[in-house]
């Protein structure tokens, strides 16, 4: 017995008043801020907790995803339900890190398999191994993808390929890149069923020029030619210096008629600078021929479409040069 109750017995709870009256009287027991009974609640304050913190909890302290081990995005692309590596690609990523091109989807099972193995590494030296030093140990001990690294500086790199595919001189790309460029874009024509253009570049008589007023000169002309091609580009043209005073560029997504405005507006350009810009004090007074070559009209291959706008520059300048002529 619990005082004068036997057990199992219930006091009577105020026999005669309805559940309302209890209620009402409860309420007022709380004092004016409590709610009213038809005020309407938000449902953040109904389940009273935040849903994603409880997750967190019930997962337990090592299930969470930690982005600085490389086990899970950041909360706030948590929130989205994206990760930064799936915006850019696993398959970039890699080829950032390591120089591999892999597929997307093999990308990604490697990518997975190299943060288990960055929290692995994390737990064995008691600090965080880092992305760069776990993806070198999975794809050298784990899954051998790479023989002889080298190990070098992120910027060093970054200068290294600058140099690797841009022309000191002018700052624009070199010829390799460009026809690097101009197969891409030929398979993304065939493909897509897209359209691409080549310009192909030459002053005319600047070998006179250049024997007159010396090789220093003649660079800068050939960097003012560079500098003056590039203001009339878009983001997505690839122009390069194709050789000696020779330059060339590839137009994406850009039939005859578009080439052929663009190729115009240089060249017009191009023989207003000089005539009125003196270049190591003298007026050189110089125009440019172009040649201008489509896929699908001339060629279907890289190779075939930047001879087929060297054909047509070739023609310019036997035409007298200082004009645009198609193949």
């Amino acid at each position: 017995m619990i005082g004068d109750r036997r057990a199992g017995e219930y006091p009577a709870i105020e026999g005669g008043r309805s559940g309302q009256e209890r209620r009402g009287q409860a309420d007022r027991r709380h004092g004016p801020d409590r709610r009213q009974e038809n005020e309407h609640v938000p449902a953040e304050q109904r389940i009273g907790f935040d849903r994603r913190a409880m997750r967190e909890r019930r997962a337990g302290p090592n299930r969470r995803e930690d982005p600085q081990l490389g086990l899970g995005p950041p909360v706030e692309s948590r929130e989205r339900g994206v990760s930064p590596v799936e915006e850019e690609g696993f398959a970039a990523r890699l080829r950032e890190l390591t120089r591999l091109d892999l597929r997307e989807a093999e990308a990604e099972r490697h990518w997975k398999a190299i943060a288990r193995n960055r929290k692995i590494l994390t737990e064995r030296l008691g600090r965080d191994a880092g992305q760069e030093v776990a993806a070198l140990d999975y794809f050298l001990n784990i899954n051998p993808r790479l023989t002889q690294p080298a190990v070098i500086e992120s910027s060093a790199l970054v200068a290294f390929e600058r140099d690797a595919m841009t022309d000191a001189l002018t700052g624009l790309f070199n010829r390799r890149y460009l026809e690097a460029g101009l197969r891409r874009e030929v398979e993304r024509c065939r493909r897509y069923r897209a359209t691409t253009s080549v310009l192909m570049f030459d002053l005319d008589h600047f070998k006179a020029t250049n024997d007159r007023f010396g090789h220093h000169t003649g660079d800068l002309v050939l960097k003012t030619l560079g500098e003056l091609i590039a203001q009339h580009l878009r983001a997505v043209d690839i122009p390069c210096r194709y050789g000696g005073d020779e330059f060339a560029v590839v137009l994406p997504d850009s039939d005859r008629g578009n080439a052929w405005l663009a190729a115009e507006r240089i060249r017009v350009d191009v023989g207003c600078t000089f005539m009125e810009r003196k270049i190591a004090g003298a007026t050189l007074g110089l125009t440019l021929s172009v040649g201008l070559a489509t896929y699908g009209e001339q060629g279907t291959s890289a190779e075939a479409l930047l001879q087929a706008a060297d054909r047509a520059l070739y023609a310019a300048k036997l035409a007298g040069g200082d004009r645009v002529t198609p193949d």
